[in-house]
């Protein structure tokens, strides 16, 4: 019975589907960004991008009511409070994690047959417990010639820099 969870001798069957692994692999960028928080943020901004098998990932947070971007969490310190590993070292760790969660679901949606998305951006806010995701399937960055990931993410990080 493989991929079947059965409990007890008479109970239900369960079959995990495609966005239960979805949800998983986003679960799991959200962890990797608290980590290099160290569980301090009370949101976070992640962001996915896989146009034309390029692959690429970053993220932002907001700690004590701060929006900041991931090499300058110490800028959101209040007093006394230890600062944060925002080594090279460090961002290039959390960065390549999440880059590899994009390539599981890229991986998951050719698995699955289904669209991969070519932006994915996720907020999580920690008090509530709650992930919000917004998908596009359109190319983003092949809109401009010039556009990067850069550009993308200091649009998204200026806007909710300003909501606050």
């Amino acid at each position: 019975m493989s991929g079947f969870f059965i409990k007890g001798f008479f109970g239900t069957k369960s079959k995990k589907v495609f966005e239960d692994y979805f949800l998983q692999l986003q679960t799991d960028m959200t962890q990797i960004c608290l980590d290099y928080t160290e569980g301090k943020a009370e949101k976070l901004f992640i962001y996915c991008s896989c146009e034309d098998n390029v692959i690429a990932a970053d993220f932002f947070c907001r700690i004590n009511g701060k929006t900041v971007k991931k090499h300058k969490l110490n800028d959101a310190r209040k007093n006394g409070d230890p600062e944060y590993d925002v080594s090279l070292g460090s961002q290039k760790t959390a960065v390549s994690a999440l880059n590899e969660k994009v390539r599981s679901v890229r991986e998951l949606c050719l698995q699955y047959h289904r669209d991969m998305p070519t932006q994915i951006k996720l907020v999580y806010d920690v008090a509530g417990n709650k992930l919000c995701a917004d998908y596009a399937y359109e190319p983003i960055l092949g809109k401009k010639a010039d556009l990067t990931i850069h550009d993308v993410i200091d649009e998204w990080y200026q806007e909710m820099q300003q909501e606050g």
